[in-house]
């Protein structure tokens, strides 16, 4: 394999093919990377840090190995584009992946995304418009996350955080053995689902839908002292069989 020298080497573009790549310290790129069909890329046991102020293409047949690493897109570009071309979601996930640009928004289209730990957005946004699986928590803190596309919640156990920071959201499934605990009021566009786990409201205002939407509760659903709960002109609020509310 080959090791990829790590800060205080900054990259411009990094295309990389031609077998096994392993990482040598924290990478920093300042254009975009390129995985070409037949290369992999391992972030090691150490756990690497890659930051990128340009555009992650990983072609079908590429490999990611994430480990327990973080990927920070930064950098002040308008549009920066996430583009995982595989037809399974869970051949290149990301571990932790955040969002810090000045300006502008990370954006990814036609592709579920997979981030088994925290998706944060610290500044900028995120716009995504299939469905990013989220193992942890999912915050905004002063960025947004666009109407667009389905944010599944799958945290196996524990508790997880979900803040919004003003954002809309479009769609939001929670299929989880754990709780989420919402820090902020949350609005969306689209639908809701709780197939599993806890949703627990915390006492905040929550909109679910815009227009006719079915939103289906299957897990536990708690109010919180103080919440509310909108839902929209011929909205249906289905609770299911072992589906529960708590007000």
């Amino acid at each position: 394999s080959q090791t990829i020298a790590p800060v205080p080497v900054i990259y411009g573009n990094l295309y990389l093919n031609n077998s096994a790549k392993t990482l040598g310290g924290h990478l920093d790129i300042d254009g975009r990377i390129y995985f070409y069909d037949d290369v992999s890329l391992d972030v090691t046991l150490n756990n690497y840090r890659i930051n990128i102020e340009g555009d992650w293409y990983n072609t079908a047949g590429a490999t990611f190995n994430p480990r327990q690493g973080e990927v920070i897109f930064d950098g002040n570009d308008d549009y920066t584009y996430l583009r995982v071309y595989e037809p399974s979601r869970l051949t290149n996930p990301f571990y932790r992946l955040t969002v810090n640009k000045g300006n502008g928004e990370l954006r990814s289209y036609w592709t579920d995304i997979t981030i088994q730990d925290n998706l944060r957005v610290i500044n900028g946004g995120l716009y995504q418009d299939e469905i990013m699986y989220v193992g942890g928590d999912m915050s905004a803190l002063s960025g947004t996350f666009a109407t667009a596309g389905t944010y599944y919640l799958n945290k196996v156990s524990g508790s997880s955080n979900l803040q919004l920071n003003g954002s809309v959201l479009n769609n939001l499934t929670v299929d989880a053995g754990a709780v989420y605990y919402l820090q902020d009021a949350l609005e969306m566009n689209g639908q809701f689902d709780l197939i599993s786990g806890t949703f627990n409201a915390n006492g905040q205002f929550v909109r679910m839908g815009n227009y006719g939407e079915v939103h289906e509760i299957s897990g536990l659903y708690q109010v919180g002292e103080g919440g509310k709960l909108m839902l929209p002109n011929y909205g249906t609020f289905k609770v299911n069989s072992g589906g529960e509310v708590w007000v």
